[in-house]
């Protein structure tokens, strides 16, 4: 990059002379620096590309050995949230040593419909939406269209209280 910069400086200061050419000084320095630009960083990849290909990477036995021992050593700590939800289906324990409002805050966040009769305390029906929903947890309310009337009962719009856009 040092050389890309004495290059350009090199061509500013020639690039003057173009002028008498009929031409623009600064659209043929905006095009000749764009092209050594491109060039530097074709040779760049080039000489990256070269090292990598002639890299050579050498593990003793004693060294991989000791990783081994190490990655067996490793354990999960806490489980994978991608595949909690296969965990949860796989072992029939969905909602199982949960607080209802909790199950029921899951239900709603994964899509499900929460029922009156297995909405917690606290929930009410939602006119606009038609489903249970928590006033005091937006994460329970689901899509709500704009022009809804806001589940958390402040009598708005959705799009005047909570899905406002600042």
């Amino acid at each position: 990059w040092k050389e890309h910069l004495l290059a350009l400086d090199h061509l500013r200061q020639g690039i003057g002379l173009r002028a008498y050419g009929q031409k623009d000084p600064l659209n043929e320095y905006k095009r000749e620096a764009f092209n050594m630009f491109d060039e530097m960083l074709h040779r760049l990849r080039e000489t990256v590309t070269g090292v990598m290909c002639h890299l050579e990477i050498s593990i003793d036995a004693d060294e991989l050995a000791a990783l081994e021992r190490q990655s067996q050593e490793m354990r999960e700590s806490h489980p994978d949230p991608a595949r909690a939800e296969e965990a949860m289906l796989a072992t029939g324990a969905e909602g199982a040593g949960m607080h209802p409002a909790v199950a029921a805050s899951q239900t709603a966040r994964a899509g499900g419909a929460v029922d009156a009769d297995t909405a917690p305390p606290g929930w009410v029906k939602s006119e606009s939406l038609g489903r249970m929903v928590d006033p005091r947890d937006p994460g329970t309310w689901g899509k709500v269209p704009r022009n809804a009337v806001c589940p958390c009962g402040s009598g708005k719009k959705y799009k005047h209280c909570h899905g406002a856009v600042n």
